[in-house]
């Protein structure tokens, strides 16, 4: 009998349907973007977008592309005071600690990620801030220059 009951439960999980647990989006530079990464970002408010479209999956290439850039030609100038100020108000946001706890860990981000993730974001401000100062074509001077980054870079999208 206790034979029976474990074939038949062996047979039940053999026959259970695959589940996603997560989905590589696009590959930026070699660097993998994830639909968890997308959809996370997008509930605590740090991506505009719903849904995993080719408009939220460009934002967070942009955002790779961009944030590579700093990293090679701007020093890190972010202080722990700055990142604590944004945290808090993309808790308040959110609807409190506890409501980021729960995205967070629905998403598969942990609160150090969710702190460099700030950090990044700073780094990229800051240098866009120094490298665009010019207020008059700021915005068309940054989409060329982001167009430009995609083009010299190798960026595999895959279907959302």
């Amino acid at each position: 009998m206790v034979a029976h009951v474990a074939s038949l439960l062996a047979l039940c999980l053999a026959l259970q349907a695959p589940v996603l647990l997560d989905r590589t989006v696009a590959i930026v530079g070699g660097r993998p973007l994830l639909q968890s990464d997308v959809l996370t970002a997008q509930r605590l408010g740090l991506i505009e977008g719903e849904g995993v479209s080719p408009a939220s999956v460009g934002r967070l290439v942009d955002r790779e592309l961009q944030l590579r850039e700093a990293e090679r030609f701007f020093p890190l100038r972010v202080d722990a005071a700055a990142i604590d100020a944004r945290l808090a108000d993309l808790e308040r946001r959110a609807g409190g600690r506890e409501a980021v706890a729960r995205i967070l860990a629905t998403g598969g981000f942990t609160p150090d990620r969710l702190r460099a993730w700030i950090r990044d974001d700073l780094h990229v401000q800051a240098y866009l801030r120094q490298r665009f100062a010019a207020e008059e074509r700021r915005e068309a001077l940054l989409a060329e220059w982001t167009a430009d980054l995609r083009r010299r870079t190798v960026i595999v999208r895959l279907d959302p």
